[in-house]
């Protein structure tokens, strides 16, 4: 597949990502954030709400963007039609590429097509992350559909859709993982699946819907950036941790905006607020 700007633009300016990654990962080390992305530029608007599915395997060819593709058109959303006006989402769907940068579980599959890090900016191999008890930094090429949303209605059936065929776990009411022994391995999840659905959503009216009960309000704290001549949006979404991280921000001179987000509350609870 022939390679896109936006991969370009990463390949061709290490020396930008190693001096943002000399600004973050020290973030990342102390525990105020979990990771954060970079955006070619600023991720599509929307006039009312949309719902925001991240995964590694959202190019055309890849089998779980193909399975989730078919399921979508079933639902009556299909996914090829995606229309950008001046990054105006005006059709149904639309998907983007990042630079996702983020800590890792140690249980997680490792794969050649990131690269590793340790939290003291340290590169690994592959391979020595496999014999490691502590939590490593991944960064590498994935993407976000961003999905827009009509309803309250629609949304409920869309996120339930994710939750049923695209979690690797039984997720509960309330977006936790159900655990019984251990958790339960969901036997309707498509391929490629992750332990749960990464997603956020976000509304013009900053309000979440009463149906939404294992989604909660996060903060997405955005900065401008640059990697060589074109601007970049780097992200990261915070929770208890806001206060601290805006304080340390502050104090570097990095100017930030922060946005209203709403995640699946497993993804906070268990992720965004636990790993230390």
């Amino acid at each position: 597949m022939q390679e896109s700007h936006f991969e370009r633009l990463i390949r061709e300016n290490e020396a930008d990502l190693q001096r943002i990654r000399s600004t973050y990962f020290p973030l990342i080390s102390e525990g105020l954030i979990t990771g954060y992305n970079l955006h070619l530029a600023p991720p599509p608007k929307v006039d009312s709400t949309a719902l925001i599915y991240s995964h590694s395997d959202l190019k055309p060819d890849d089998q779980h963007f193909q399975e989730l593709k078919d399921l979508f058109r079933r639902a009556g959303i299909p996914l090829d039609k995606r229309i950008l006006i001046n990054s105006r989402l005006v059709g149904r769907s639309s998907v983007c590429e990042r630079e996702a940068t983020y800590l890792t579980n140690p249980d997680w599959k490792t794969s050649d097509r990131y690269k590793y890090f340790a939290r003291n900016g340290r590169e690994l191999r592959p391979e020595e992350t496999k014999i490691r008890e502590d939590p490593v930094i991944k960064e590498g090429l994935e993407y976000d559909i961003f999905l827009k949303v009509t309803s309250e209605t629609e949304l409920r059936k869309l996120i339930d859709l994710f939750k049923t065929r695209a979690s690797k776990f039984k997720l509960d009411r309330y977006g936790k993982i159900i655990i019984e022994e251990d958790p339960l391995s969901n036997d309707l999840a498509i391929f490629g699946a992750w332990e749960i659905p990464l997603l956020t959503y976000l509304s013009s009216n900053n309000k979440k819907p009463r149906n939404l009960r294992d989604f909660m309000g996060v903060n997405q704290i955005e900065v401008s950036d640059k990697l060589g001549a074109s601007e970049v949006n780097l992200s990261t979404l915070v929770k208890s941790k806001t206060t601290e991280l805006k304080r340390k921000l502050d104090r570097r001179g990095i100017k930030f905006n922060i946005c209203k987000r709403y995640a699946l509350r497993t993804f906070v609870d268990d992720y965004i607020d636990a790993i230390k």
